[in-house]
């Protein structure tokens, strides 16, 4: 088995269920802790799946603004300069959702619902290599790995990389020490928080309107979302977000919700009879672990 910040590569991989490749994947991350020093190699580029004019854009839009910002010129409206490297291809916004609600919880944990951080850092970490935070680390794994570049600054796509796989070695590290009191919950709210950062803003938002939208679905206040709240016209919740509820990267139904309790947090309480339906167009994200 060979693991780098961002391959991995055994002869059974890709025989192994979704949810054991993704636990396995997160499982990858937390060992290159222990490595002198993770590859810096990037994977061998993809080609462009945008027309040519676009590569162009990309590739220009920085000189340009910089000689435009040096001779004092005004920059055109709509063309920022930005650091972050040009993608043609990034996955669903469901992708986020799980990292954005482990942050989310580790914020709860460290003001609102204190006594919870305990049981539910000893949450995450049970099961061994099928442990829930192997789980959630393996998605971000998973999201950065399906990324497509289409940058031709090959130093700034590779920096990027790394930044998004050590931001998630460094919540593995963080979690650890916070569970056996030897850390700070901060750390590892603020190494989720750098990889979200590095995510489309647009795509974290919509990761945290689907959270709020599941919360906000809880009408009559009980702290569960049942099966007329979960389907009810008025529901707050997208089809889409129904479907990331239910399926997922799991590949088949959700049968128990079984994520980590927190301040403002609602259980998901549907029966399989109940489930949606997965549109055509969900069908192959889902069989690549990127929805």
């Amino acid at each position: 088995v060979a693991a780098t910040e961002d391959s991995v590569s055994c002869l059974w991989f890709a025989a192994m269920a979704p949810l054991t490749q993704l636990c396995f994947t997160g499982a990858l991350l937390h060992a290159t802790r222990f490595l002198e020093a993770p590859s810096s190699r990037p994977r061998a580029e993809e080609p462009p799946r945008e027309a040519t004019v676009t590569k162009w854009r990309n590739v220009s839009r920085r000189p340009v603004l910089g000689g435009l910002v040096a001779a004092g010129m005004g920059v055109p409206a709509g063309w920022a300069v930005s650091e972050k490297a040009s993608m043609s291809q990034v996955p669903s916004y469901t992708m986020l959702i799980p990292l954005v609600e482990l942050s989310t919880t580790i914020e709860s944990w460290m003001g609102e619902s204190p006594e919870l951080a305990q049981p539910g850092l000893d949450a995450l970490a049970k099961g061994g290599i099928f442990s829930a935070k192997n789980y959630y680390l393996g998605i971000g794994g998973k999201y950065y790995q399906s990324i497509v570049y289409d940058d031709l600054d090959k130093g700034l796509v590779r920096r990027e990389r790394e930044s998004r796989f050590t931001a998630l070695v460094d919540a593995d590290s963080a979690l650890d020490r916070a569970q056996q009191k030897k850390g700070s919950l901060a750390d590892a709210r603020d190494a989720l928080d750098r990889f979200l950062a590095l995510a489309p803003r647009r795509d974290v938002d919509e990761a945290r309107r689907a959270l709020a939208a599941l919360v906000a679905s809880d009408k009559n206040g009980d702290g569960v979302v049942d099966e007329a709240e979960f389907f009810a016209a008025d529901s707050p919740l997208t089809q889409t977000d129904r479907i990331a509820a239910t399926w997922g990267v799991w590949s088949g139904a959700i049968s128990e919700d079984l994520r980590p309790p927190y301040a403002g947090y609602v259980k998901l309480n549907i029966s399989s009879s109940a489930l949606p339906a997965v549109p055509e167009e969900f069908r192959a994200p889902i069989r690549a672990m990127q929805f």
